[in-house]
């Protein structure tokens, strides 16, 4: 099996260790994994071509892939080479682990509810955090949602217009916005705030398979 691998980042989420964003060309996957400990599962889903998605951490731009490994109770759960995974319910990011952060859950019914209907108004946003000694935090965010205005966005090769929300939240020590490309009530792109390590992901969906 050969694909094009659009810089796909073998210690992406794990180390953020990508160095470039565009790395194009054909491989082999056992030639890709070589030298690598990749997740086992990681491997069965690539060889179904689960559903792809993107993640550019803003902060160092680098680039990982991860793959659809389940789908619970409509959470979605990706998961990259190495085993980490990104929890995602109707496009917004709700937990990780694998990250810098250790980000439990986020609950965001209320943002999801004004970011889905393109509406203006205030939500609260909480995030459940577990530390390196398995201490739980959890922090409150004051949350502004407005549409901003008209955004082409292309997904898959597709140019789709969209409206673009933003969601600018803060409390006494953090404070960060995050965007939204909405299209009939569905996220097709996104940039979201998971926590003060790791900073903001973009997260869009792709076609890893593409060339096979």
């Amino acid at each position: 099996m050969r694909i094009a691998i659009l810089s796909l980042c073998l210690s992406g989420l794990m180390l953020a260790g990508c160095s470039s964003r565009h790395t194009n060309g054909m491989a082999d996957l056992r030639g890709l994994l070589q030298g690598d400990a990749p997740s086992e599962r990681f491997v069965a889903l690539f060889d179904e071509q689960a559903p792809a998605v993107e993640l550019l951490f803003l902060r160092t731009q680098s680039v990982s892939r991860l793959l659809l490994s389940h789908e619970n109770a409509g959470v979605l759960t990706w998961m990259s080479i190495e085993g980490a995974t990104l929890r995602t319910r109707n496009g917004f990011i709700v937990g990780t682990n694998g990250f810098f952060e250790g980000l439990q859950a986020a609950h965001i019914d209320a943002v999801a509810q004004l970011v889905l209907a393109e509406r203006t108004g205030q939500a609260e946003r909480l995030h459940t955090y577990l530390d390196g000694n398995n201490d739980i935090s959890i922090h409150s965010y004051r949350c502004d949602i407005r549409p901003t205005g008209n955004e082409m966005v292309t997904i898959k090769g597709q140019t789709t217009p969209t409206r673009r929300i933003e969601e600018r939240c803060g409390n006494q020590t953090d404070d960060f916005t995050n965007i939204y490309w909405v299209s009939n009530g569905a996220i097709l792109q996104a940039t979201q705030w998971i926590g003060p390590i790791a900073g903001a992901l973009r997260t869009r969906q792709v076609d890893i398979y593409e060339g096979d």
